[in-house]
């Protein structure tokens, strides 16, 4: 039988909102939630009921101990994972939800002492845009891509004699390994960064 979700008051700080953000993400992403949820464990809540609760609930206690100024541990988050599961599907977590209240517990930390590195981590570079600011953004990439593309297509169709003309197999595994290449250098630099970073 599923219950209306509590109310609460959330903090008055402007990284509440990309926080939550964060804790909604990471938390409906967790494989053990998503097996729970997807194979409906339990059966006295509707799995999906389960699925918002949890988040909710957690946020509740994140509001109460932002607004007090207090840390919340990370062994508070995973005693909170195992008495949630219990409940809500009959299942024993066994410190299964560990590594997940200790990346939970630093991104609270961070927000509330007004550090945004796990944000960055879990919502990516643009955290701090909202989602018609990246609507609208990505659509004037995407429209700037075509222009190229177009313009492109017209300038070689100009500068080559037969327009017709194939690339050679030679030339697509010399254009396919610099791709390749370069990806791979911007995912080294990616992991280096979040390493530097603590996440």
């Amino acid at each position: 039988m599923n219950q209306p979700l509590e109310e609460y008051t959330p903090p008055d700080n402007p990284l509440w909102v990309p926080f939550v953000k964060a804790v909604r993400k990471r938390t409906l992403e967790w494989e053990v939630l998503r097996r729970a949820v997807d194979e409906g464990w339990g059966d006295s809540f509707h799995p999906k009921y389960s699925e918002e609760r949890i988040v909710h609930d957690m946020l509740i206690n994140f509001a109460d101990a932002w607004k007090s100024n207090s840390d919340v541990k990370a062994v508070s988050i995973s005693e909170f994972f195992n008495g949630f599961f219990e409940d809500f599907f009959n299942a024993d977590l066994e410190g299964g939800g560990y590594p997940l209240a200790i990346v939970l517990s630093k991104v609270f930390y961070e927000c509330r002492t007004g550090k945004t590195t796990g944000l960055e981590y879990i919502l990516g570079p643009d955290w701090h845009k909202n989602e018609e600011q990246i609507a609208v953004e990505n659509q004037s990439v995407s429209e700037i891509s075509d222009m190229m593309v177009d313009t492109m297509r017209i300038s070689e169709q100009s500068t080559q004699p037969n327009a017709d003309k194939a690339v050679s197999a030679e030339d697509d595994d010399i254009m396919d390994a610099g791709e390749s290449n370069s990806t791979s250098k911007e995912q080294q630099n990616e992991d280096q960064i979040q390493e530097d970073n603590g996440w």
